[in-house]
């Protein structure tokens, strides 16, 4: 029971031969408005007192511990905190937004052993981009440059814009130098937000319960993906000036087979917070790697400019959907849960 409460708090708080030709398409234009990035200072921020509380909470549910010297969370107000009982003593947490207010406001707390460092982040509402600011800044940005303080704990009070008609996703992405984003970093912080009370019917939990037990030994939980070059040879990297570098350029996202069925959406976004495009519903069938070719032309734009960081979100169960998933872990005796995001750099 431990070691399931453990895996269903760390799927909730991270939250992971079809052939599809993906083509960028105009839905990206919507958000194509390029602004600089908001460099914050030490200063916007408050250094807290303790002793790394934050490192020692993730250290304490994950393997190889001592190698963690950074962690990071995100905090909305306990106000609107609602949670969904699962079972006698485990709970899914999500937020209930007042319809009328149209920001979202979190703090977000950095703890770090290492030196002095920054952290770019990059706001969603579902596959739109969503502005952010410092609370005490009345300028809405793309995305916040914030940095953290050396061996110390640091919080900056943020707000979020936010459209309480649309998607009911809070994505938040910190992107950092020297982390190699191939799939199973967990880089991607997805929050529910709802207007109204989250009800889970017997039908939505039965649709999540969906794995095929004799592929349980042949597959991978979930489809996790690896670069390709044109030529079907696996793209290796280099770590050069605080970052990973293809050898070759990637041509072709391969995902892993998995023992389920599902339908997942691809978000490309860079690191200035601007969405390049969106694909919904992309349907992975069980036991069959599914795989995702790119124009060339747009990969060679993507590598030769360097100057800016691109990333590929891929993600399922949207909304009450993780909810269902999770239901069917803890009533259903499913074997594993089968939300994923997952963050993979070009």
């Amino acid at each position: 029971m431990i070691k399931r409460k453990y895996f269903i708090y760390f799927c909730t708080i991270i939250i992971i031969c079809c052939s599809f030709y993906i083509f960028f398409n105009t839905r990206g234009v919507q958000n194509n408005i390029m602004r600089a990035t908001s460099l914050l200072n030490l200063s916007d921020g408050t250094i807290l007192e303790g002793d790394h509380e934050l490192i020692k909470s993730a250290a304490s549910v994950i393997e190889q511990s001592s190698t963690i010297n950074y962690s990071h969370k995100f905090l909305i107000t306990s106000e609107i905190e609602q949670k969904l009982k699962l079972s006698e003593d485990e709970y899914f947490t999500y937020f209930m937004h007042p319809k009328e207010v149209r920001k979202v406001e979190l703090d977000f707390v950095i703890d770090s052993l290492d030196n002095a460092g920054a952290v770019t982040l990059v706001a969603l509402q579902g596959d739109k981009h969503a502005d952010i600011r410092l609370s005490s800044d009345n300028e809405w940005h793309a995305s916040l440059r914030i940095p953290y303080e050396k061996n110390a704990t640091s919080k900056y009070h943020l707000t979020v814009s936010w459209d309480p008609e649309g998607d009911n996703n809070l994505l938040l992405l910190p992107i950092q130098k020297g982390v190699n984003y191939n799939g199973s970093y967990p880089a991607l912080v997805r929050i529910l937000i709802s207007n109204t009370p989250i009800n889970i019917n017997d039908n939505q939990i039965a649709q999540q319960n969906n794995i095929d037990n004799s592929l349980l030994n042949n597959t991978s939980y979930f489809p996790n993906p690896t670069w390709y070059d044109i030529n079907d040879n696996l793209v290796t990297y280099k770590f050069a000036n605080n970052r990973y570098i293809p050898n070759s350029k990637p041509y072709k996202l391969v995902l892993d087979p998995t023992p389920y069925d599902t339908k997942m959406d691809m978000i490309v976004v860079d690191d200035t917070g601007n969405v390049v495009s969106v694909t919904n519903s992309i349907e992975i069938r069980k036991n069959v790697k599914t795989k995702l070719s790119f124009k060339p032309e747009v990969v060679d734009e993507y590598v030769e400019d360097s100057s800016i960081r691109r990333f590929i979100i891929l993600m399922n169960n949207s909304g009450t959907e993780q909810i269902a998933d999770l239901m069917a872990l803890v009533k259903k005796g499913k074997p594993f849960p089968t939300t994923f995001t997952n963050v993979i750099e070009f």
